[in-house]
């Protein structure tokens, strides 16, 4: 119920909250009680988190939801479903081939630790410090392909300098020297679909990619909810900008694609 609590209070949905525990706890570890306590549970939760940030801080949930709030009427039209069932012919298998490579990477993982018993938990420590080292100095290297592009005067999204001068920003770098949510909402995003690229969206798919699987056993706290997040949405974001970046024209914007790719990688 505690864990429901704060996936409601995250995502300011109280049913959302509990559907993602019963998700992760399964049905043989849920009690028909349960239910209704989490339900309670998630939706004094959300009030509560309501109240508190918008009595006392005088912010909104908003600021902290991944998803972009717009008044725009349509974000697609039907000339892009044909191009949405390309995603989800291309994402299905992804998320397939993507847990299955988890998997086996953690099984991987725990042979090879096997050998250093004796050496535990010294062997794990200097293992997730090799790990962190590594991811830190791919993602600098690969975000230096990145060409820097000037930011408009009243840019919407943020995105991140880098290696760029004053007043111009570099995508690959927005895309991979930031948090997984920062990097979901550049690209679940309407307002920059020519920010970022379709090339760095490639280039930031296969580096994110790689490392996140390579992440599954890794002994430090960690999470693949949002991960998963990123790399469906990168993959929708390319469909949708490669569809319109060759000829394709009168598309929805590319955070279209990329929240439909999400969707279809936690499906």
């Amino acid at each position: 119920v505690g864990g429901a609590c704060g996936m409601a209070m995250l995502f300011d949905s109280p049913v959302g909250g509990i559907i993602y525990m019963f998700e992760e706890i399964t049905s043989a570890s849920w009690p028909m009680e349960t239910t209704m306590r989490a339900f309670a549970g998630t939706t004094v939760c959300a009030w509560l988190s309501r109240a508190l940030l918008g009595g006392f801080w005088g912010t909104s949930t908003k600021a902290f939801v991944v998803y972009e709030f717009t008044t725009q009427p349509d974000a697609w039209t039907w000339k892009d479903v044909p191009v949405f069932m390309v995603v989800a012919f291309l994402v299905g298998p992804v998320s397939a081939y993507h847990t299955k490579a988890c998997l086996r990477v953690a099984l991987a993982r725990q042979n090879f630790m096997k050998k250093f018993d004796k050496y535990q938990p010294g062997a794990k420590m200097v293992e997730a410090v090799i790990f962190i080292v590594f991811c830190a100095g791919t993602y600098t290297l690969v975000a230096l392909l990145g060409k820097c592009f000037k930011l408009a005067q009243e840019e919407p999204v943020e995105f991140v300098r880098y290696n760029c001068p004053e007043g111009s920003y570099n995508p690959l770098a927005s895309l991979l020297l930031t948090t997984s949510e920062g990097g979901v909402k550049r690209l679940f995003s309407r307002k920059n679909a020519h920010e970022l690229h379709l090339c760095n969206e490639v280039l930031a798919f296969l580096a994110y990619g790689m490392l996140n699987v390579c992440l599954t056993g890794v002994p430090v706290p960690s999470g693949n909810f949002t991960g998963s997040m990123l790399i469906g949405g990168m993959l929708g974001r390319i469909v949708g900008a490669g569809f319109r970046d060759y000829g394709v024209e009168g598309l929805a914007a590319s955070g279209v694609y990329a929240m439909l790719g999400s969707a279809g990688m936690l499906a």
